[in-house]
């Protein structure tokens, strides 16, 4: 996925004459400025715009197809999606605009999975998300890593035939809660998972592809 271009644009012109389909939104955590992931006639859009004002900040993102969610740095300085490439079936990669720069990486070029769902850590400098293990098959069911940003570094956090996913990070960001096949779990630092919740069932397998 990259940038093809950006403009600033009347709120109210954003979708002139066709439909919009709104693929992730999000307020910014001051609650001042809003985002929003679109296709329009087949193309992809995120804008951004203060929400006492008529003005957004639009980018066209192309080599694509659906990104979805999305996700602001506390500080509110950063977005952060997870998007197929339109050139790789199968693989979804987490990626981060940089909103000072107008930069968009990917934290996962080297994974080569499903990854997807990210959560910031409380000071901005990592995220966690879910991720199909390479190469994806059934057999391989979505854990949980852990992607820093400066330097980039990728951390597998769990493993094991267990389905893990939707990470949340604790307000302290020492531990991560997450589920893992219909019960909720909590990762702390150094610490094998432990169970929070014992409704699911904890010997089901893998679905036959990512969710």
């Amino acid at each position: 996925m990259k940038i093809a271009s950006r403009r600033e644009v009347d709120v109210n012109s954003l979708w002139p004459g066709s439909p919009i389909e709104g693929t992730g939104g999000a307020l910014s955590p001051d609650g001042g400025r809003a985002a929003l992931l679109y296709l329009r006639d087949g193309e992809v859009y995120l804008s951004l715009f203060e929400i006492d004002s008529a003005i957004a900040l639009t980018y066209e993102l192309v080599d694509t197809v659906r990104p979805q969610t999305l996700s602001w740095s506390p500080d509110g300085g950063m977005v952060a999606t997870f998007a197929p490439s339109a050139g790789a079936p199968g693989i979804t990669d987490i990626w981060v605009l940089h909103l000072d720069r107008h930069e968009l990486i990917c934290l996962t070029a080297g994974l080569a999975g499903h990854a997807s769902f990210p959560s910031w850590s409380p000071d901005g400098k990592w995220l966690v998300f879910n991720s199909y293990e390479p190469p994806l098959r059934p057999d391989h069911p979505p854990h949980l890593y852990a992607a820093q940003l400066d330097p980039a570094l990728l951390t597998q956090l769990t493993w094991g035939p267990a389905i893990d996913r939707f990470p949340q990070i604790s307000p302290d960001g020492e531990n991560v809660v997450f589920h893992r096949n219909g019960d909720l779990w909590l990762l702390k630092p150094g610490d094998q998972p432990t169970p929070l919740t014992h409704t699911g069932d904890l010997r089901a397998t893998a679905p036959p592809g990512p969710v």
